[in-house]
């Protein structure tokens, strides 16, 4: 996770696989919050005070967001 490569414009570069990958601004939010160590929830808690949005609704999105990170190999994470 942490050797990500992560521009501003969202252009994500996984120098392991080669791949790139292009985030919406709120995904690249919560990538720099997963590489510096920010625990689900803490990144659950800033995103309750961010957004104006369901909780339920913010819980789903985060668990889908950090699942396909997950399917394309990028973060090692399984609900628990």
């Amino acid at each position: 996770m942490r050797g990500l490569a992560l521009a501003e414009t969202g252009f994500v570069f996984d120098p392991v696989s080669g791949f790139g990958y292009n985030l919406n601004l709120t995904a690249v939010t919560l990538l720099r919050k997963l590489q510096e160590g920010d625990s689900i929830e803490k990144i659950l808690k800033f995103m309750r005070e961010e957004y104006e949005a369901d909780s339920n609704e913010m819980e789903r999105d985060l668990e889908q967001f950090l699942n396909r990170l997950s399917d394309y190999g990028l973060l090692n994470w399984e609900k628990a």
